[in-house]
This record gives structure tokens, sequence and C-alpha cells, in this order.
């Protein structure tokens, strides 16, 4: 008689059999399964206990016992999806930290492993500033300010350039030795091995060259021509106060004679370059003041004492001036003013401490100028 309890030590099918003796003698049999309980434990097959952002996390089951049919995997409570021995988190955040266990099924039978705490090492976020991202040759000087942050341990870096040059400082400078296109790249480590990285692009701008010739093909008109005409921005300073222009190629007609720094200065990106030239006017032999005859200085040569007579058939305002065989100005002999008809001035020389030598005596109006020359030569 029965109930009989039986506990088997293996695993397998069993077989039962009732044998029942009397008057006659009957004989069952029957059989059961004995499912083996899975022996489960799990291991960190990549990545740590404490991981960095974004990496990937492997937790493997094994069961000892080889009994296990499938898997159930847990973050504390929470049944996740993953039905096989092997549990991926392929980019590990903050959602993803806690205590992780496995549980092998074997038919009826199942077994929970121990539990696996997972947990982050911090954020590591790379990147700098730079001064200016574009630079002349002449001048460059890339400074490069590191803005890495972590939300953990202290960060190391590493600087990767693209002219084959490299750096551990933590901010840097560099300067390049050609002109072109390069790329800074930084990469920050944690102490647990975190990283991320960022690169950014630099430029160098080649040199300018601003040097100019000119041509003089009247006494006070030139051109100008610079020895490279394709850049972007060109200013030229003819030293009169008045006179410039933005052309690459410019003429100018000065008014007065004289010695003049002409300057231009050439830019190009981020380069600029100038060069200044001394050119000397001296009388204007196309623009003659309209209405202006018969101009005579007498006696000449001289002894420093002159009488200038000239014809105006209109009206106009009229500077006198004396300049040198050079075309500096040395005197003015009357201030502005408004002549008409037959004029004859008279001037001391001597009184402007003019020297021997041979000049220019200049009359000018706003549109015109009429010169003579003049020899001055004082009795000893």
């Amino acid at each position: 008689k029965g109930p009989h309890n039986v506990t088997y030590s293996t695993s397998g099918n069993k077989t039962v059999k009732l044998v029942v003796n009397g008057t006659l003698t009957e004989e069952k049999t029957n059989y059961i399964g004995i499912s083996e309980t899975p022996s489960i434990s799990i291991a960190i097959t990549k990545g740590n206990a404490k991981n960095c952002e974004n990496a990937e996390v492997k937790l493997t089951a094994t069961d000892s016992k080889s009994a296990a049919q499938s898997y159930e995997w847990y973050r504390g409570a929470t049944k996740l999806s993953e039905t096989s021995n092997v549990l991926t988190i392929a980019s590990f955040s903050s959602s993803d930290v806690g205590s992780y266990y496995a549980k092998g099924i074997n038919g009826p039978c199942s077994s929970n492993s121990g539990n696996q705490a997972l947990s982050i090492a911090g954020s590591v976020n790379a990147n700098f500033t730079i001064n200016l991202d574009k630079q002349c040759i002449k001048t460059n000087s890339f400074i490069l300010t590191n803005t890495s942050t972590s939300s953990g341990s202290p960060l190391t870096s590493k600087w990767n350039f693209s002219n084959n040059t490299n750096s551990s400082l933590q901010s840097p400078t560099i300067d390049f030795l050609s002109a072109g296109s390069y790329t800074a790249k930084l990469v920050v480590t944690s102490n647990e091995g975190c990283k991320d990285s960022t690169t950014k692009s630099l430029t160098v701008d080649p040199a300018v060259n601003s040097n100019f010739t000119f041509t003089n093909p009247d006494k006070n008109q030139f051109n100008f021509n610079p020895d490279v005409t394709t850049y972007s921005n060109y200013n030229w300073d003819f030293d009169n106060g008045s006179g410039s222009a933005s052309t690459a190629n410019s003429s100018y007609d000065f008014v007065n004679m004289g010695d003049y720094d002409v300057r231009l200065i050439v830019q190009d990106g981020t380069c600029k370059d100038t060069t200044t030239k001394k050119v000397t006017a001296q009388f204007n032999s196309i623009n003659k003041i309209e209405g202006f005859n018969n101009l005579t200085v007498s006696p000449n040569p001289s002894d420093g004492f002159i009488t200038l007579s000239f014809e105006l058939s209109i009206a106009k305002e009229l500077s006198i001036d004396l300049y040198d065989i050079n075309g500096k100005h040395v005197a003015q002999l009357d201030e502005p003013q408004v002549y008409h008809g037959v004029n004859n001035k008279k001037y001391d020389l001597k009184r402007f401490g003019i020297a021997n030598g041979t000049y220019f005596l200049h009359v000018a109006s706003i549109k015109g100028t009429n010169t003579i020359k003049i020899i001055i030569k004082y009795e000893r």
C-alpha cells in the first residue's frame, strides 16, 4: 500500500512497477521523468563592473550541469527580453545601472545565478576652443584651449595634428610652417579608461606680396601696378590727404609738385602686406589753366628779383609756389587769390631764403597747372 515517497539522486526517465499478489497476481508498469536542476553562474565577458558611458557590456551565464534549455535575465525585479545565455548591452548608460542575475530553466526545474552589479564610471566629453581657426602663415599661432569635462575622475589629453605632430599638454599652442588646411584631434581619457574625442579644422592662409612698380608717362601722372593682381583687397594711399584707390592697377595725377610716399596695402584672407615707395611729381604739362596765357618771368636768369607776368581771360583763384628741380616745395610766393586780366607780380626771392639753382614756378588752379622754369644766380 502507499502512498510512497521516493527521492531520486539522478535525472532521467524512471520505471515504476506495481505487483499485487493474491488469488491472482497482477503487475502494472509506468514511467516518470526526472529533470536536472541547472546550476547557473554569470560572469562579465566584455566590459567591467564599472563601465564607461556608451561602452558595450556582455554578461554570460554558464550552467555547470549543462541542463538549462533556456534563460531569463533580470535587472533587479525587471525581467529583460534576452532568452539566450548571453546578455548584451550595446551602449551602456545610466539607465543600465543595477544588479543583474540569470535564471536557467530546464522543464519544471530552474535555478538563479548570483547577482552581478554594474555601475557607470562617469561621462566624458571632449571639446576645445581655438583663438582663431583661420590665420596668416606669417603670424599663425593657434591657441587650443581644452574645455573637456568629466563627471568622474580627472582626464588626460592627447592631441594629434595632421602635420604629423602631437602633444600631451592640456592646452597646447601650435604653429604651422606651410600654408594649407589642417586638423587638430583631441582624445581625452579618464582614470577608468573612458575616452572621447573631437576634431576641428585649422586653416593657414598663404602670404601676400604688396610690391608694386610704377611708370611716369608725364611729370605729374603715374600708373601703379602691383606684382599680384588677384588678391581680394587693394588699398592705395597717395600721401596727399585725399587721394586713394581700391583697384589693383591704379593711375593718379598729382596736382602739386613734390615728393610723395605712395603706399599699397593688400589683403587676402587673413594675410596683409604693405609696401611704400617714393615718387616725385613735377609740373603738370597736360592740364593747363583754362584762359591762362603769356606766362613769363623776367629777368631769367635772375639775381632774386623777378617779375611774374600772365594774362587771364577768365577770373580764377590761383596759388603761386616755387619748387626745386626735384619737385620739392620750397616757398609759397602768394596766398591763393582771384586773378583776372593782365597781371604783373614782383617778388624778392631772397626774402624766402632761396639759394642759387634751377626752380619751377608753379601757378595752379583747382583744375589746371602752368609752370615755368627759372634760374636764380645771385651776384657775388
